[in-house]
């Protein structure tokens, strides 16, 4: 019961800052804003990259969506970029799994990441989300697998704030392909 009250007053605060959500209300869209990290398999930091945003889109039927995420910063010489994001919140523990394709060098690596949402009371209507250690390694984020070439077994992880820009309607259900997802 404790969790389940702490879910909702967490959701209502949320979508209260957001502008009132109402029945209408399908979906919203997510601003992004933070830093991805890159670790080695043996835990050492290879990569910090604050310059990261995106896009996301929540159902608020089924809490999965999708998005982007980019920086103008490259890694390893490359400018590198995240797209086929999909991903499914759990109210219940406040998580969100997330997989996704990270294009970087001509290549696309899958990941995989699970991440906590809390609430920021000091900035309005944001998220903080940041990267689970899934697979209990001692390593932060998850560790890619053998598709991932010469960074199997490095795990990226993404920490930072993601705002609600706007409540979504069933018109736009109807209009954005966005929504539309398994």
């Amino acid at each position: 019961m404790k969790t389940l009250l702490r879910t909702t007053l967490i959701v209502c605060l949320v979508l209260g800052f957001a502008g009132a959500a109402q029945a209408k209300d399908l979906g919203m869209e997510m601003y992004f804003k933070g830093t991805m990290n890159m670790y080695a398999p043996d835990g050492t930091e290879v990569m910090a990259d604050p310059a990261v945003t995106g896009t996301m889109v929540v159902d608020m039927f089924t809490m999965g969506g999708t998005g982007t995420m980019q920086s103008p910063n490259p890694f390893f010489g490359y400018v590198w970029t995240v797209s086929d994001i999909q991903f499914s919140m759990h109210m219940l523990d406040m998580s969100v799994d997330m997989k996704c394709l990270m294009h970087w060098a001509g290549n696309e690596i899958p990941v995989r990441m699970t991440m906590q949402m809390g609430l920021n009371l000091l900035k309005t209507s944001w998220v903080v989300m940041k990267t689970l250690d899934a697979d209990k390694d001692g390593v932060p984020g998850t560790a890619m697998s053998a598709a991932a070439g010469q960074f199997e077994g490095f795990s990226p992880t993404m920490t930072g704030l993601a705002k609600v820009t706007k409540m979504l309607t069933w018109v736009d259900r109807i209009t954005n392909p966005k929504l539309t997802h398994d």
